[in-house]
Protein backbone atom coordinates (compact mmCIF):
# COMPACT_ATOMS: atom_id res chain seq x y z
CA UNK A 1 0.00 0.00 0.00
CA UNK A 2 1.44 3.73 -1.16
CA UNK A 3 1.93 6.18 1.55
CA UNK A 4 0.76 8.55 -0.35
CA UNK A 5 -2.51 10.22 0.31
CA UNK A 6 -5.69 11.26 -1.09
CA UNK A 7 -5.81 14.80 -2.16
CA UNK A 8 -9.64 14.92 -2.51
CA UNK A 9 -11.50 16.03 0.59
CA UNK A 10 -13.75 12.62 1.91
CA UNK A 11 -17.44 13.17 1.04
CA UNK A 12 -19.02 13.41 3.99
CA UNK A 13 -20.44 15.90 6.05
CA UNK A 14 -20.90 16.57 9.56
CA UNK A 15 -24.69 17.98 8.70
CA UNK A 16 -26.05 15.01 6.41
CA UNK A 17 -25.61 11.28 6.66
CA UNK A 18 -21.77 10.28 6.10
CA UNK A 19 -20.65 7.68 3.30
CA UNK A 20 -18.15 5.00 4.54
CA UNK A 21 -14.34 6.04 4.01
CA UNK A 22 -11.56 3.18 2.89
CA UNK A 23 -8.78 3.67 5.64
CA UNK A 24 -6.77 2.15 3.57
CA UNK A 25 -7.40 4.49 0.79
CA UNK A 26 -7.43 7.68 2.48
CA UNK A 27 -5.01 7.11 5.19
CA UNK A 28 -1.17 6.47 5.16
CA UNK A 29 -0.31 3.15 6.06
CA UNK A 30 1.81 3.89 8.45
CA UNK A 31 -0.78 6.07 10.24
CA UNK A 32 -3.46 3.51 9.47
CA UNK A 33 -1.37 0.67 11.28
CA UNK A 34 -2.18 2.88 14.53
CA UNK A 35 -5.95 3.26 14.07
CA UNK A 36 -7.99 0.43 16.03
CA UNK A 37 -10.91 -0.98 14.64
CA UNK A 38 -13.77 0.92 14.25
CA UNK A 39 -16.04 1.65 17.68
CA UNK A 40 -19.18 1.50 16.72
CA UNK A 41 -20.79 0.74 20.13
CA UNK A 42 -18.98 3.42 21.43
CA UNK A 43 -20.62 6.40 23.15
CA UNK A 44 -17.64 8.32 22.49
CA UNK A 45 -15.35 8.84 19.46
CA UNK A 46 -12.67 11.13 20.13
CA UNK A 47 -9.26 11.24 18.37
CA UNK A 48 -5.92 12.34 19.32
CA UNK A 49 -3.28 13.90 16.66
CA UNK A 50 0.44 13.72 17.46
CA UNK A 51 1.82 16.52 15.26
CA UNK A 52 5.14 17.57 14.22
CA UNK A 53 5.94 21.14 12.93
CA UNK A 54 9.26 20.87 11.05
CA UNK A 55 10.04 25.19 11.28
CA UNK A 56 8.09 28.23 12.79
CA UNK A 57 5.31 28.65 10.65
CA UNK A 58 2.67 31.35 10.94
CA UNK A 59 -0.68 30.51 10.27
CA UNK A 60 -3.77 32.65 9.66
CA UNK A 61 -6.75 30.11 11.04
CA UNK A 62 -9.81 31.66 10.03
CA UNK A 63 -11.50 34.25 12.19
CA UNK A 64 -9.26 33.07 15.22
CA UNK A 65 -6.54 34.67 13.95
CA UNK A 66 -2.86 34.45 13.16
CA UNK A 67 -0.96 32.19 14.99
CA UNK A 68 2.83 31.98 15.04
CA UNK A 69 3.90 28.13 15.91
CA UNK A 70 7.49 27.20 17.10
CA UNK A 71 8.70 23.97 15.70
CA UNK A 72 8.31 21.09 18.11
CA UNK A 73 5.79 18.75 18.59
CA UNK A 74 2.06 18.71 19.53
CA UNK A 75 -1.22 17.19 20.01
CA UNK A 76 -4.54 18.01 18.87
CA UNK A 77 -7.59 16.12 20.56
CA UNK A 78 -11.04 15.76 18.34
CA UNK A 79 -14.08 14.19 18.02
CA UNK A 80 -16.64 13.07 15.41
CA UNK A 81 -19.85 12.30 15.76
CA UNK A 82 -20.34 10.31 13.10
CA UNK A 83 -17.91 8.44 11.26
CA UNK A 84 -14.19 8.91 12.70
CA UNK A 85 -12.35 7.68 9.88
CA UNK A 86 -14.07 10.31 7.67
CA UNK A 87 -12.84 13.28 9.81
CA UNK A 88 -9.31 11.55 10.08
CA UNK A 89 -9.45 11.17 6.44
CA UNK A 90 -10.19 14.53 5.82
CA UNK A 91 -7.27 16.28 8.18
CA UNK A 92 -5.11 14.12 6.08
CA UNK A 93 -6.16 14.79 3.00
CA UNK A 94 -5.52 18.87 3.17
CA UNK A 95 -8.73 19.99 1.64
CA UNK A 96 -8.76 23.20 0.64
CA UNK A 97 -11.83 23.77 2.09
CA UNK A 98 -11.21 23.76 5.95
CA UNK A 99 -13.86 22.80 7.96
CA UNK A 100 -11.74 23.11 11.75
CA UNK A 101 -9.46 24.87 13.06
CA UNK A 102 -6.71 22.13 13.01
CA UNK A 103 -7.03 21.80 9.14
CA UNK A 104 -5.55 25.55 8.60
CA UNK A 105 -2.56 23.90 10.79
CA UNK A 106 -2.05 20.70 8.66
CA UNK A 107 -2.15 22.58 5.40
CA UNK A 108 0.99 24.36 6.72
CA UNK A 109 4.19 23.97 5.23
CA UNK A 110 6.77 21.26 7.12
CA UNK A 111 3.81 20.33 9.47
CA UNK A 112 3.17 16.46 9.44
CA UNK A 113 0.72 13.72 11.12
CA UNK A 114 3.11 10.93 12.90
CA UNK A 115 0.38 9.40 14.56
CA UNK A 116 -3.43 8.80 14.90
CA UNK A 117 -4.84 8.16 18.71
CA UNK A 118 -8.57 6.76 19.31
CA UNK A 119 -10.09 6.50 22.55
CA UNK A 120 -13.63 5.41 23.90
CA UNK A 121 -14.08 8.84 26.15
CA UNK A 122 -14.78 11.86 25.55
CA UNK A 123 -12.54 14.21 24.30
CA UNK A 124 -12.65 17.10 27.32
CA UNK A 125 -11.72 14.46 29.41
CA UNK A 126 -8.92 13.42 27.04
CA UNK A 127 -7.97 17.48 26.44
CA UNK A 128 -6.76 17.72 30.43
CA UNK A 129 -3.59 19.39 30.10
CA UNK A 130 -0.05 17.97 31.77
CA UNK A 131 2.91 18.97 33.12
CA UNK A 132 4.78 21.12 30.95
CA UNK A 133 2.51 21.21 28.19
CA UNK A 134 1.26 24.60 26.41
CA UNK A 135 -2.41 25.28 25.16
CA UNK A 136 -2.62 27.68 22.41
CA UNK A 137 -5.68 29.17 23.38
CA UNK A 138 -9.26 29.11 21.47
CA UNK A 139 -7.78 27.02 19.11
CA UNK A 140 -10.12 23.57 18.29
CA UNK A 141 -12.54 24.88 21.09
CA UNK A 142 -15.17 27.09 19.23
CA UNK A 143 -18.12 24.22 20.04
CA UNK A 144 -16.70 23.02 23.19
CA UNK A 145 -19.45 22.38 25.41
CA UNK A 146 -16.81 21.65 28.46
CA UNK A 147 -15.31 25.06 28.30
CA UNK A 148 -11.57 23.75 27.64
CA UNK A 149 -10.79 26.68 25.78
CA UNK A 150 -8.18 24.81 23.69
CA UNK A 151 -7.81 21.56 21.82
CA UNK A 152 -4.30 21.96 20.89
CA UNK A 153 -1.17 21.86 22.89
CA UNK A 154 2.84 21.98 22.28
CA UNK A 155 4.60 19.50 24.30
CA UNK A 156 7.43 20.46 26.28
CA UNK A 157 10.95 20.34 24.45
CA UNK A 158 12.42 17.08 24.38
CA UNK A 159 8.78 15.44 24.64
CA UNK A 160 7.80 14.08 21.55
CA UNK A 161 3.68 13.75 20.67
CA UNK A 162 4.10 9.76 20.86
CA UNK A 163 4.63 10.09 24.24
CA UNK A 164 1.94 12.58 24.76
CA UNK A 165 -0.14 9.79 23.00
CA UNK A 166 0.69 7.17 25.55
CA UNK A 167 0.16 9.70 28.19
CA UNK A 168 3.85 10.10 29.42
CA UNK A 169 3.13 12.93 32.05
CA UNK A 170 6.64 12.86 33.04
CA UNK A 171 6.91 16.74 31.73
CA UNK A 172 10.77 16.77 31.60
CA UNK A 173 12.28 19.78 29.53
CA UNK A 174 15.11 19.01 26.85
CA UNK A 175 18.60 20.27 26.39
CA UNK A 176 17.28 22.68 24.36
CA UNK A 177 16.19 24.74 27.11
CA UNK A 178 13.45 25.25 30.19
CA UNK A 179 10.74 28.00 30.20
CA UNK A 180 10.14 29.51 33.67
CA UNK A 181 7.98 28.12 36.05
CA UNK A 182 5.62 31.03 36.44
CA UNK A 183 4.72 31.90 33.09
CA UNK A 184 1.53 31.15 33.00
CA UNK A 185 0.49 32.74 36.30
CA UNK A 186 2.27 36.05 34.73
CA UNK A 187 0.45 36.10 31.51
CA UNK A 188 -2.69 35.61 33.30
CA UNK A 189 -1.86 38.48 35.44
CA UNK A 190 -0.87 40.56 32.88
CA UNK A 191 -3.63 39.98 30.69
CA UNK A 192 -6.09 41.36 33.44
CA UNK A 193 -3.92 44.45 34.24
CA UNK A 194 -3.37 45.42 30.81
CA UNK A 195 -5.72 44.75 27.06
CA UNK A 196 -3.26 45.60 24.98
CA UNK A 197 -0.48 43.22 26.47
CA UNK A 198 -3.60 40.69 26.37
CA UNK A 199 -3.83 41.22 22.47
CA UNK A 200 -0.01 40.59 22.34
CA UNK A 201 0.17 37.72 24.22
CA UNK A 202 -3.19 36.09 22.54
CA UNK A 203 -1.16 36.49 19.28
CA UNK A 204 1.92 34.67 20.86
CA UNK A 205 0.37 31.74 22.80
CA UNK A 206 3.11 28.95 22.73
CA UNK A 207 5.92 31.04 22.90
CA UNK A 208 7.63 31.89 25.84
CA UNK A 209 11.16 32.91 27.46
CA UNK A 210 13.93 30.11 27.67
CA UNK A 211 16.73 29.60 29.67
CA UNK A 212 19.74 27.57 28.45
CA UNK A 213 21.08 27.35 31.60
CA UNK A 214 24.98 28.07 30.47
CA UNK A 215 26.04 31.55 31.93
CA UNK A 216 28.63 31.92 30.15
CA UNK A 217 27.34 31.51 27.43
CA UNK A 218 24.47 33.43 28.07
CA UNK A 219 26.89 36.58 29.10
CA UNK A 220 28.56 36.10 25.65
CA UNK A 221 25.63 35.82 23.38
CA UNK A 222 24.67 39.54 25.50
CA UNK A 223 28.30 40.89 24.82
CA UNK A 224 27.50 39.81 20.75
CA UNK A 225 23.83 41.10 20.65
CA UNK A 226 25.08 44.47 22.08
CA UNK A 227 23.87 47.46 19.74
CA UNK A 228 23.00 45.67 16.90
CA UNK A 229 19.76 43.75 15.85
CA UNK A 230 18.37 39.91 17.04
CA UNK A 231 18.65 38.88 13.18
CA UNK A 232 22.36 40.58 12.75
CA UNK A 233 23.18 39.11 16.05
CA UNK A 234 21.86 35.59 15.61
CA UNK A 235 24.16 35.47 12.42
CA UNK A 236 26.87 36.66 14.13
CA UNK A 237 26.79 34.09 17.04
CA UNK A 238 26.25 31.24 14.66
CA UNK A 239 29.38 31.97 13.35
CA UNK A 240 31.24 32.42 16.36
CA UNK A 241 29.60 29.12 17.96
CA UNK A 242 30.78 27.19 14.84
CA UNK A 243 34.46 28.67 15.01
CA UNK A 244 34.82 27.05 18.46
CA UNK A 245 34.78 23.58 19.70
CA UNK A 246 32.63 24.38 22.42
CA UNK A 247 31.54 28.22 23.66
CA UNK A 248 33.15 27.77 26.97
CA UNK A 249 35.90 30.32 28.67
CA UNK A 250 39.20 27.65 27.56
CA UNK A 251 38.30 27.99 24.00
CA UNK A 252 37.20 31.60 23.61
CA UNK A 253 40.93 31.89 25.64
CA UNK A 254 42.75 29.99 23.07
CA UNK A 255 40.65 31.79 19.92
CA UNK A 256 43.02 33.77 17.93
CA UNK A 257 42.16 37.16 17.21
CA UNK A 258 41.55 36.67 13.03
CA UNK A 259 39.22 34.05 13.98
CA UNK A 260 36.50 35.80 16.19
CA UNK A 261 36.98 38.77 13.36
CA UNK A 262 35.78 36.63 10.94
CA UNK A 263 32.54 35.69 12.99
CA UNK A 264 31.55 39.56 12.91
CA UNK A 265 32.64 40.50 16.19
CA UNK A 266 34.09 44.16 16.16
CA UNK A 267 38.08 44.20 18.34
CA UNK A 268 35.92 45.97 21.27
CA UNK A 269 33.37 42.66 21.63
CA UNK A 270 36.59 40.50 21.07
CA UNK A 271 37.86 41.89 24.06
CA UNK A 272 35.14 42.02 26.10
CA UNK A 273 34.43 38.27 25.49
CA UNK A 274 37.86 37.89 26.51
CA UNK A 275 37.83 39.64 30.03
CA UNK A 276 34.72 37.71 30.61
CA UNK A 277 36.44 34.23 29.67
CA UNK A 278 39.15 35.39 31.55
CA UNK A 279 36.63 36.02 35.02
CA UNK A 280 35.24 32.94 34.69
CA UNK A 281 38.76 30.84 34.23
CA UNK A 282 39.61 32.59 37.69
CA UNK A 283 36.97 32.03 39.22
CA UNK A 284 35.88 35.77 39.84
CA UNK A 285 32.66 35.15 39.17
CA UNK A 286 30.50 33.45 42.04
CA UNK A 287 27.90 31.95 40.14
CA UNK A 288 26.84 29.05 42.74
CA UNK A 289 25.90 32.44 45.12
CA UNK A 290 23.14 33.82 42.22
CA UNK A 291 20.23 32.43 43.51
CA UNK A 292 20.78 34.03 46.94
CA UNK A 293 21.37 37.34 45.73
CA UNK A 294 19.30 40.00 44.77
CA UNK A 295 18.80 41.77 41.13
CA UNK A 296 20.90 44.88 42.13
CA UNK A 297 23.65 42.33 44.11
CA UNK A 298 23.87 40.45 40.65
CA UNK A 299 24.32 43.59 38.31
CA UNK A 300 26.64 44.82 40.97
CA UNK A 301 29.09 42.16 40.31
CA UNK A 302 28.50 41.29 36.11
CA UNK A 303 29.43 45.13 35.51
CA UNK A 304 32.66 44.64 37.44
CA UNK A 305 33.33 42.74 34.03
CA UNK A 306 34.53 45.16 31.07
CA UNK A 307 31.81 44.86 28.57
CA UNK A 308 28.79 44.24 30.56
CA UNK A 309 26.82 46.88 31.24
CA UNK A 310 23.48 47.22 33.17
CA UNK A 311 22.10 46.22 30.29
CA UNK A 312 23.84 42.62 30.16
CA UNK A 313 23.34 42.12 33.06
CA UNK A 314 20.06 42.82 32.83
CA UNK A 315 19.34 40.31 30.05
CA UNK A 316 21.88 37.37 31.70
CA UNK A 317 18.71 37.83 35.02
CA UNK A 318 15.73 37.70 32.52
CA UNK A 319 17.69 35.36 29.86
CA UNK A 320 19.45 32.97 32.47
CA UNK A 321 18.23 33.52 36.23
CA UNK A 322 14.76 33.78 34.65
CA UNK A 323 14.15 36.92 36.95
CA UNK A 324 10.45 37.88 36.68
CA UNK A 325 10.47 41.44 37.46
CA UNK A 326 13.55 43.10 35.38
CA UNK A 327 12.71 46.25 33.25
CA UNK A 328 15.50 46.72 30.79
CA UNK A 329 14.28 50.45 30.25
CA UNK A 330 17.39 51.52 28.04
CA UNK A 331 16.81 48.40 25.54
CA UNK A 332 16.05 49.83 21.95
CA UNK A 333 13.46 47.25 20.98
CA UNK A 334 11.66 47.45 24.08
CA UNK A 335 11.68 51.29 23.80
CA UNK A 336 10.32 50.59 19.82
CA UNK A 337 7.78 48.33 20.68
CA UNK A 338 6.63 50.31 23.50
CA UNK A 339 6.07 53.18 20.82
CA UNK A 340 4.28 51.28 18.72
CA UNK A 341 2.06 49.87 20.75
CA UNK A 342 1.54 52.65 23.47
CA UNK A 343 2.73 55.56 22.24
CA UNK A 344 1.16 55.67 18.44
CA UNK A 345 4.46 54.96 17.26
CA UNK A 346 5.47 58.18 19.06
CA UNK A 347 8.51 57.17 21.54
CA UNK A 348 8.30 57.10 24.87
CA UNK A 349 10.44 59.33 27.82
CA UNK A 350 11.73 57.61 30.30
CA UNK A 351 9.20 58.66 33.05
CA UNK A 352 6.46 57.70 31.05
CA UNK A 353 8.11 54.40 30.07
CA UNK A 354 8.95 53.76 33.86
CA UNK A 355 5.57 54.30 34.57
CA UNK A 356 3.61 52.45 32.30
CA UNK A 357 5.52 49.40 33.49
CA UNK A 358 4.23 49.68 36.59
CA UNK A 359 0.97 48.19 35.64
CA UNK A 360 2.99 44.80 34.21
CA UNK A 361 4.78 44.21 38.17
CA UNK A 362 5.91 42.10 39.49
CA UNK A 363 6.01 40.37 35.69
CA UNK A 364 8.04 42.93 33.61
CA UNK A 365 10.53 40.48 32.77
CA UNK A 366 8.00 38.83 30.64
CA UNK A 367 6.02 41.73 29.44
CA UNK A 368 9.56 43.13 28.08
CA UNK A 369 10.16 39.50 26.19
CA UNK A 370 6.17 39.89 24.45
CA UNK A 371 6.98 43.18 23.46
CA UNK A 372 10.22 42.22 22.10
CA UNK A 373 8.12 38.86 20.62
CA UNK A 374 5.58 41.45 18.67
CA UNK A 375 8.74 42.93 16.79
CA UNK A 376 11.08 39.90 15.85
CA UNK A 377 9.07 36.60 14.09
CA UNK A 378 11.06 34.37 15.94
CA UNK A 379 11.11 34.51 20.27
CA UNK A 380 14.12 36.28 21.66
CA UNK A 381 16.44 34.15 23.39
CA UNK A 382 20.64 34.36 24.93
Amino acid sequence: MSDATTRSAPAESEAGAPKPVSVRASIPASIAASIAAPMTDAPYRTYQLAIHIDAPVRVAVGRLGTFDFPAGDYVYTGSARRNLEARIARHLARAKKFHWHIDYLLAAPGVAICKVHRLSAPECVVNRQQAGEIVVPGFGASDCRAGCGSHLKRLPDGGTAHHRLRRDRSGRAGEQGTAPAYWREACQALSAADPVMAAIIRQHPIDSLISRGDPFGTLARSIVGQQISTKAADSVWRRFAAALPAVTPAAVLAAEAEVLRACGLSARKQEYLTDLARHFSEGSIHAHDWQAMTDADIIAELTSVRGIGVWTAEMFLIFNQMRPDVFPLDDIGLQKAAAQHYGGGERLTRKQLTCLSERWRPWRSVATWYLWRSLDPLPVDY
